[in-house]
């Protein structure tokens, strides 16, 4: 082997040149400072292993695989493609510049063969090109690049079946890309520019950061199509066949431009999706399409017409109407319709004789023109339908207004149970007073939702006011569109969201008091950005509770912001970034990581508690700018307890889940740490500490000593991770 090596590094293949190897073990190695330049046109590694290692380098004309091991410092991908040293490079995390693109097609002179693309977990330091036909991607690659997989024209069929989170854009320029697996956008990745999504019964879950889609995109098939932060659409995004959208309460705005359209003989299910910008041409529809709605919002900017086309709610709805109207009626010769062709082509034709229905099924439709005089702003009105052509209402479902009126639990026992939902006003607040019984102020007052909402309008002053010496329980509940600026508390008063109650954010702004939640509760950020000032505070109480924060920037985190009063109590982060303003101290319960979590500040985020963490499979926990994570929970196990048992609380549920370095310091003081399973990825420059650690009982060890636990290890360079201050690592297994 090493004899081939030399003759890669110093040889120039002629013309056609091909390199047969007897099976993967077989290997051109292009060393340390090595060169393996290719002057003929090209050459053709056959089954073997093409190694390129770090700081090894490749030049010259193109390399083609066939059914061959490509190996880039950490990334092994079994490979059919054509490689070209030095095309459209780009400097990447690390200050590592990317060493050429893989280019797929379908090739042979039948154009029978498709190239393939599949890797081992590790991270991959070139481009993929998706050229003619038909070519496809599986394994774990992770890119560093953002735009790191084109596809060339509509002649590009490209099949993906990953089964980590794509951290890269997908440019489509036309092409079509199929599912073979489900497939989980990183949080900054995308599909860019126009192209063809065909599901095959798979799902798509798009990122957890807000995002800009300017690219005319047709689901094909969507039945499960994921939407997980708000998604500002600026292009068209089409349904063909049946599709769902599950929005997971976040908006799909189309104020800029966005267009929704939905094919002859398509479904189109929405639910937990609030549309913004709603006005007549943002969704389009066929005669023969169907959208179908639950628990959707809908914001109105405009009047809207439908008349072709039919909607069906079957699950709580409203729409924000203000002054506009919300019209089904039937088409006029001037209005297009969507149809198909005699060849199934989309096209646009006048002149059909169609109309728009809207059917509500056992469930209400509401309605709220807020400021607005009420005009009736669904039409045509029941007197103008008396055949219920346009409108039908079954099942004793409803079509109502909302109702605004203030909340007080004066005249109310001390368990009360709401029995509707209510929208706030400035002149309807919500206020909560004591219960006089038997001429005893009660001040314990405890308020089961039954599953009910709270709809605060936009307002800066409060809205909801609990009194002096008040201690307010809410149980099952969701606030929207709350605020911080919303709640006033009296003298000596108190609010907790218990119980399966949800917290929905507003806008961005300074929490400047302390929100207690206890029980399984939920925050929804909605991209806002949340600074705990001065008094600012995020508190679990009660044995046993959970608290997820998800999809929010946390600004101004120091000491103990954000606790758990409990041992048995967690908090998720979901989606979250965490900016330190000073040292902070996670002391008590468990702090779990769903999906990308990124803590940044240059400051310590101090891991003292006793309890165990997980960073959950696709996950993703990301220091950065200067950050230390500092484990050191020793101070705060039980007495007697075994050190050793408490090495391991950083729990990586399994090779997706990811604890990674950027810029940053890991610091685990004698008696150490431990992590097994799970990848660690260190980019830029980054150091580990372990003061007084002598061996591998008291320093930071990686694994157990079985291989299905060994730690993934990427570094974007050799310069990636410096150990300092008498650190001694073992890498066990």
């Amino acid at each position: 082997m090493k004899y081939c090596a030399m003759i890669a590094l110093f040889l120039n293949f002629a013309c056609n040149a091909n390199v047969r190897f007897g099976g993967k073990n077989s290997s051109i190695i292009a060393g340390e400072k090595g060169y393996l330049k290719v002057d003929s046109p090209t050459l053709c590694v056959k089954n073997g292993n093409l190694n390129k290692v770090e700081r090894g380098y490749l030049q010259g004309n193109t390399i083609t695989f066939e059914d061959a091991y490509f190996t880039a410092g950490l990334s092994e991908s079994f490979v059919n493609g054509v490689f070209h040293p030095g095309e459209n490079v780009e400097v990447v995390a690390g200050g590592s510049p990317q060493i050429g693109t893989m280019h797929l097609s379908q090739r042979g002179e039948a154009y029978d063969t498709s190239d393939f693309f599949m890797t081992n977990p590790g991270g991959v330091l070139y481009k993929i090109a998706v050229d003619y036909g038909d070519s496809f991607m599986r394994g774990q690659p992770l890119f560093f690049g953002h735009n790191d997989i084109t596809l060339k024209d509509y002649t590009s069929r490209f099949s993906i079946g990953i089964q980590n989170t794509l951290n890269s854009n997908i440019i489509l320029n036309g092409g079509t890309l199929y599912l073979q697996n489900d497939l989980s956008l990183g949080d900054d990745a995308t599909f860019i520019g126009d192209g063809q999504i065909v599901f095959n019964n798979r799902r798509i879950s798009l990122g957890g950061t807000a995002s800009r889609w300017t690219g005319n995109l047709l689901w094909n098939n969507a039945l499960d199509l994921q939407i997980n932060s708000r998604i500002e659409l600026e292009g068209v995004w089409s349904f063909y066949r049946d599709a769902q959208i599950n929005g997971n309460s976040n908006v799909l705005d189309l104020a800029q431009g966005g267009q929704i359209l939905v094919y002859p003989d398509t479904e189109l299910r929405l639910s937990g999706v609030k549309i913004k910008g709603l006005g007549t041409g943002k969704i389009i529809m066929a005669p023969t399409a169907r959208i179908c709605l639950s628990d959707v919002e809908i914001e109105m900017n405009d009047h809207v017409d439908i008349y072709a086309g039919s909607w069906y709610i079957d699950g709580a709805t409203s729409v924000i109407t203000k002054d506009k109207l919300l019209t089904f009626r039937s088409s006029t010769p001037d209005d297009s319709n969507l149809v198909l062709d005699d060849y199934g082509y989309v096209e646009w034709t006048k002149g059909l004789d169609t109309h728009g229905s809207l059917s509500i099924d056992r469930v209400a439709l509401t309605y709220d023109p807020l400021e607005f005089v009420d005009q009736y702003n669904i039409r045509p009105l029941r007197i103008n339908d008396p055949n219920h052509k346009y409108i039908n209402i079954i099942n004793g479902g409803s079509i109502r207004k909302f109702r605004m009126e203030s909340i007080s639990f004066l005249d109310y026992s001390s368990d009360t149970a709401l029995q509707r939902y209510a929208v706030v006003f400035p002149v309807r607040p919500v206020k909560i007073f004591p219960e006089v019984i038997n001429g005893v102020l009660n001040y314990d007052v405890n308020v089961k939702g039954n599953s009910n909402y709270y709809r605060f309008t936009e307002a800066h002053q409060p809205l909801m006011f609990i009194t002096d010496d008040v201690h307010a329980v809410y149980q099952d509940m969701l606030f929207s569109q709350f605020s911080a600026e919303y709640l006033e508390l009296g003298n000596n008063a108190s609010l907790i969201f218990g119980n399966n109650t949800t917290v929905e954010l507003f806008r961005s702004e300074d929490l400047t008091y302390t929100w207690t939640f206890q029980g399984t509760a939920h925050i929804r950020g909605g991209g806002a950005i949340l600074n705990l000032a001065e008094h600012g505070n995020i508190v679990v109480a009660g044995e046993g509770s959970s608290l997820t924060i998800q999809n929010m920037t946390i600004k101004g985190l120091s000491r103990d912001k954000i606790r758990c009063l409990e041992a048995s109590s967690r908090i998720i982060f979901k989606d979250v970034t965490l900016i330190l303003e000073n040292d902070f101290d996670w002391h008590t319960g468990a702090c779990d990581v769903l999906g990308d979590v990124t803590i940044s500040g240059g400051y310590a985020f101090a891991y003292t508690s006793p309890a165990q963490s997980m960073i959950y499979a696709d996950s993703t926990l990301l220091l950065k700018h200067e950050t230390t994570f500092l484990y050191n929970p020793y101070g705060n196990i039980p007495l007697g307890a075994l050190v050793q048992d408490y090495r391991e609380l950083i729990h990586l549920a399994d090779r997706s889940a990811t604890f990674a370095f950027d810029s940053a310091t890991l610091s685990a003081p004698a008696p150490g740490m431990q992590l097994i399973n799970g990848r660690l990825v260190f980019t830029r420059y980054n150091s580990l500490f372990n003061e007084g650690g002598t061996n591998a009982q008291t320093g930071i060890v990686f694994g157990n000593g079985i291989s299905e636990n060994n730690v993934l290890i990427d570094m974007a360079n050799p310069y990636s991770l410096s150990v300092a201050s008498g650190v001694k690592i073992e890498q066990l297994g």
